[in-house]
């Protein structure tokens, strides 16, 4: 049978449902029988990695057997929509691009994808009530950010609030857009 990290193993199931989703993932961690090794050829270690930038995201497919190749496999867009609500991101797509991204980068994989990384900007996020996303997240550029902002600096001096933290003064920071949301209402 097939256990994580074997070699020249029968191939793994072509569906898998990760733990930490709600959702049904819509392709499997592994390239499916025609890219399995046959026994006697050398494996290549398959990883795929997916990075969220500001403005535009790409799934790359790392590949080694000896030699490491990073190959980029899908690009799209994760610019946030100008809305009346402020300037906020889209999920759904954005997670539709991932997942379509991933779909292409086990398909080119010549083995078993190992494992699967996601590096995203890490100042939005998503209120969620139990696994439903509540409202599209607000992206970190939004206007509300420098709102939050000074009201957390008529709470906490900016040197205080770095000797807790440890992250420098941003309008951005997260704490920023928390304190504006929890004045809004917006969390409770």
């Amino acid at each position: 049978p097939w256990r994580p990290g074997a070699r020249n193993a029968a191939c793994p199931p072509t569906q898998r449902r990760p733990s930490w989703t709600a959702a049904t993932w819509p392709v499997s961690l592994e390239s499916g029988s025609a890219a399995c090794s046959p026994a006697g050829v050398r494996d290549v270690d398959c990883v795929v990695a997916v990075d969220l930038g500001a403005t535009s995201g790409r799934v790359i497919l790392a590949t080694f057997d000896g030699k490491l190749e990073l190959r980029e496999i899908h690009r799209f867009s994760t610019a946030a929509q100008s809305t009346e609500m402020g300037l906020r991101l889209d999920a759904m797509t954005l997670f539709g691009r991932i997942q379509a991204g991933i779909a292409h980068a086990i398909a080119a994989a010549p083995g078993p994808v190992r494992a699967v990384g996601v590096d995203s900007w890490a100042v939005d996020y998503g209120l969620l009530a139990g696994d439903e996303l509540l409202d599209q997240p607000y992206n970190y550029r939004d206007p509300r950010c420098e709102d939050g902002r000074r009201a957390v600096l008529e709470k906490i001096s900016p040197a205080e609030l770095y000797a807790r933290t440890g992250i420098q003064d941003q309008p951005f920071n997260t704490v920023n857009q928390l304190v504006h949301d929890l004045a809004s209402g917006r969390l409770g």
